[in-house]
């Protein structure tokens, strides 16, 4: 019982991981939309708020999932496999 239960959580840490990867290439992908809305279009409200909004939720999405990367990695959480 005890190993299905180890394998169970070394899955579920995996697949942490996995999603943590993901997010961190869109919120990268994010900040690459964001930018040509500052280029282009500086003087359209729209695109202002829209590149304040994109590059905004792009940066927190780095931020926090490269965060739990680290710290995951750091502390051996993900270092396991």
């Amino acid at each position: 019982m005890g190993i299905l239960i180890s394998g169970v959580a070394l899955g579920v840490l995996a697949l942490v991981e996995w999603s943590m990867e993901v997010a961190r290439v869109l919120a990268g992908v994010l900040c690459l939309a964001a930018a040509p809305l500052f280029l282009v279009r500086r003087r359209s409200r729209v695109a202002r708020v829209s590149a304040y909004a994109l590059g905004g939720i792009g940066v927190f999405g780095l931020a926090v999932s490269s965060g739990v990367l680290w710290a995951g990695h750091e502390f051996g959480v993900f270092g396991v496999f």
